[in-house]
């Protein structure tokens, strides 16, 4: 702690009238304890300060960090669901091919090939026959 020597008399009224001896008529003993007091408060305040902004830009930095991360792991997983959609959806259509391929074509098919056989049974049986 400093002691009595460190203090000093500041004139604090510059615009004070003189006396008759033609010194100020106010003066102000300070301590310069008390000056450096104030003055580191006012330094660690204005650090502190400082070092909270400094933090919250750090935090608002993290955010958007983490913030595009999951915005990035998001659009990755909708074009996982789109590109599994179009494969589900493909596998669909390839299986509903097929299935219309066994259940109308194939008959249909068979039919055909049935008329077209009975066809050519009746003109081989025409022409056999001398018809």
């Amino acid at each position: 702690m400093l002691g009595p020597a460190t203090t000093c008399t500041i004139d604090t009224t510059l615009s004070q009238p003189f006396d008759r001896h033609g010194a100020h008529t106010k003066t102000k003993t300070v301590s310069i304890a008390n000056y450096l007091k104030k003055s580191c408060v006012v330094a660690c305040g204005s650090f502190l300060l400082t070092l909270v902004r400094a933090l919250a830009f750090l935090a608002l930095l993290l955010f958007l960090l983490s913030l595009s991360v999951l915005l990035r792991a998001f659009v990755l997983f909708l074009l996982l669901l789109a590109f599994l959609r179009v494969r589900f959806f493909r596998s669909f259509v390839r299986s509903f091919a097929v299935c219309f391929a066994r259940g109308v074509i194939s008959p249909l098919t068979l039919a055909i090939r049935e008329v077209i056989s009975a066809s050519s049974c009746n003109l081989a049986t025409r022409e056999m026959s001398g018809g």
